[in-house]
């Protein structure tokens, strides 16, 4: 059990360091046999891991030797040395701790340890020593004169790349422009000199450092100032160079010029043994570099300032149609000149500041040469590009809301935009407005939206040198604008864009083919034509000549008392494509028509009535009064009593006209 007890002590060990501490509390506590042995298993067993650890050692260096992994600013032949130093300090330092413990009984693992030990350490020592020899022997040609030569250099050169330092790769890598860039030209074989010096003295005197290169080592200070300080040229300088596009830097070719000239003399004169470079020209080109970069920045910003305008003014949309709202005609038309206005205005304004920007941007141009000149031009025309395409953007988002709105897309159904009504004039159903005046509307907004960006000049007529200079000294900005165009105004070129056409033209087949569903919905309506179209005067006189009868009556109001049942309980809208239609009106214009006929039809009957009344009065009236006066004499006795007969015979025939006029 002890001895399960020693075998999971060792289960968790992981460095040469805790296993020998752990066997050295059980070497002291083995007593008894068993457990020495199994202590004595434990110790061959150490020595064995510590063979395998050499081994790993060996195979690494092997594999590394003729490249050791170093870091980028570590050097060649120091660096493999402390490479391999560092490798073997692991195994040395795991041998001290089997060396220090004096209670090992000694094994047949023993003995093969120490000379695996011996065989790596001797490998590794002849290992920098050749390091060590190999730099010795780089130096050789390093004397007095060649060391003059190499100091006998410009400060900097040009270069389209660089490999000296990750601080000068990370200024001028990225473009390939060949001698372009500025680039420290420190001599490499002196950075390298420096570098080996510093490692090889971290071996504390173990190799001797040869006394050239310690003397020279030692001024390592001053150069390193030195080039600190061209390094900040170089970086002022590129900084520059890598802000503009090749494009840019011709704009900006003056201003580099002028810094070149500057510049030139640590490119052509002053070297690294010269005297007063830090207080003179590194003060002197770093000014001007930040004078030059600030500009450059400025450009930049203007650029970015314009950019953003132009952005804006894509993103406008020239018309306005909210969303669940249903226009009428007149207040579409007013809000669609309201938003164009507004439009207007909010272009004008972005207009006017990219104008203020570009008049700053080329006061650092002006004077200058005609190559930068013509570059101006060109950035106009880049930036006036720009423009155009903004401008374009805008008109043809617009002109596809409007066109959406309309005809509807793959995702979405028409908008219902518009809302007209149905009206009963002169004796026709049509709808007010009419579709041709909805489409002569739709027609004149798309037109206007696009003239919106009228009010938008064109830069390469405003802005060229010339007019520049002109504007500047007049400071008249009417003088601007009546300067004589040479370019196509933006209105005039994306008015005739096909792109736009080909929308516009969409539009109005939508506005064809809403009129088309729109004329077969009027169809549905001429069910009741004949209610307005019979002239009603005639058809009743007719009526009366014909002596209908009751039913016929009865028969004739209820058909149009029916017919205005049907007609109120009609749809009071209906959505044809992007138009709502409101039928109320046209419902109740058609009701008063079913009213009008049901009232002539019943005056009628009313007129016939108290006529029929009215003669049986009157034929009761005048009867009575007849029989009723004394006869003077036998004949108007005679008359009387025929009278009387008559009457008698015929009340048959005036109860038959009395029952008609009760039943009315």
């Amino acid at each position: 059990m002890y001895t399960n007890m020693i075998s999971a002590s060792f289960e968790g060990v992981n460095c040469m360091a805790e296993a020998v501490g752990v066997l050295q509390i059980f070497q002291s506590l083995a007593k008894r046999d068993a457990i020495k042995r199994c202590v004595e298993k434990k110790n061959s067993d150490l020595y064995l891991l510590f063979i395998h650890d050499v081994e790993e050692v060996r195979r690494e260096f092997d594999e590394n030797r003729r490249a050791p992994p170093l870091r980028n600013d570590e050097p060649r032949w120091a660096g493999s040395a402390l490479w391999a130093t560092a490798l073997a300090q692991n195994v040395e330092h795991s041998w001290s701790l089997l060396q220090a413990a004096t209670y090992f009984m000694p094994t047949s693992e023993t003995k093969e340890a120490e000379i695996a030990y011996k065989a790596l350490m001797g490998v590794v020592d002849e290992y920098m020593a050749g390091c060590y020899k190999n730099w010795v022997g780089s130096m050789g040609a390093l004397d007095s004169s060649t060391l003059q030569a190499k100091l006998d250099k410009p400060l900097m050169k040009r270069t389209n790349h660089t490999d000296t330092t990750e601080r000068e790769f990370l200024a001028v890598s990225t473009f390939n422009v060949k001698g372009v860039f500025l680039q420290c030209n420190f001599d490499q074989d002196l950075l390298a000199l420096f570098t080996e010096v510093q490692y090889w003295e971290k071996f504390h005197g173990e190799f001797s450092i040869p006394y050239h290169a310690h003397d020279l080592y030692n001024q390592k200070a001053k150069f390193n100032a030195m080039r600190e300080h061209v390094m900040r040229i170089v970086d002022a300088y590129n900084k520059i160079l890598c802000d503009l596009s090749a494009v840019e830097r011709r704009l900006f070719s003056d201003h580099i010029r002028k810094l070149d000239k500057r510049i030139n003399q640590g490119l052509q004169k002053l070297t690294w043994v010269s005297k007063g470079i830090i207080e003179h020209y590194v003060n002197d080109c770093c000014a001007h570099c930040a004078e030059i970069y600030a500009i450059v920045r400025r450009f930049k910003e203007g650029k970015q300032r314009i950019s953003h305008q132009c952005r804006l003014a894509s993103s406008m949309l020239l018309l306005q149609i909210d969303k669940n709202v249903t226009y009428a005609h007149d207040i579409f038309e007013a809000t669609q000149a309201a938003r164009r206005t507004e439009m207007k205005r909010r272009l004008q304004q972005s207009h006017e500041i990219t104008q203020l920007e570009l008049r700053a941007i080329f006061t650092n141009f002006c004077d200058g040469t005609s190559e930068v000149l013509r570059e101006w031009r060109e950035f106009v025309k880049e930036i006036d590009s720009q423009v155009e395409a903004a401008l374009r953007q805008a008109v043809k988002r617009s002109l596809q809301a409007l066109s959406r709105a309309i005809n509807g897309d793959a995702m979405s159904e028409p908008q219902t935009l518009f809302c007209l009504k149905l009206v009963l004039e002169n004796g026709r159903i049509d709808y007010k407005p009419t579709m041709i005046s909805l489409t002569h509307l739709v027609n004149i907004v798309a037109k206007e939206l696009i003239s919106t960006i009228a009010v938008v000049p064109r830069l390469c007529d405003i802005l060229s040198p010339e007019t520049v200079k002109q504007s500047s000294v007049a400071n008249d900005r009417s003088d601007c604008s009546a300067l004589t165009k040479r370019h196509r105004s933006f209105y005039s070129t994306i008015s005739n864009d096909e792109d736009m056409l080909k929308i516009v033209v969409q539009i109005m087949n939508g506005m064809s083919l809403a009129a088309t569903e729109l004329q077969r919905h009027l169809g549905y309506w001429e069910r009741y034509k004949t209610l307005w179209e019979m002239d009603k005067e005639a058809y009743i006189r007719r009526y009366a000549k014909a002596n209908r009868s009751l039913k016929h009556y009865d028969d004739d109001v209820t058909k149009y008392r029916n017919q205005q049942t049907k007609i109120e309980h009609e749809d009071i809208s209906h959505v044809v494509n992007f138009v709502q239609l409101d039928c109320a009106l046209l419902k109740e214009q058609l009701i008063s028509h079913c009213q009008q006929w049901r009232r002539n039809l019943l005056g009628l009957l009313n007129k016939n009535a108290s006529q029929g009344l009215e003669y049986l009065h009157n034929l009761f009236a005048d009867n009575t009064r007849t029989l009723c006066a004394t006869p003077s004499d036998l004949n108007e006795l005679s008359d009387k009593l025929r009278i009387l007969l008559d009457f008698r015979s015929n009340s048959q025939v005036i109860e038959t006209k009395i029952l008609p006029i009760e039943e009315m």
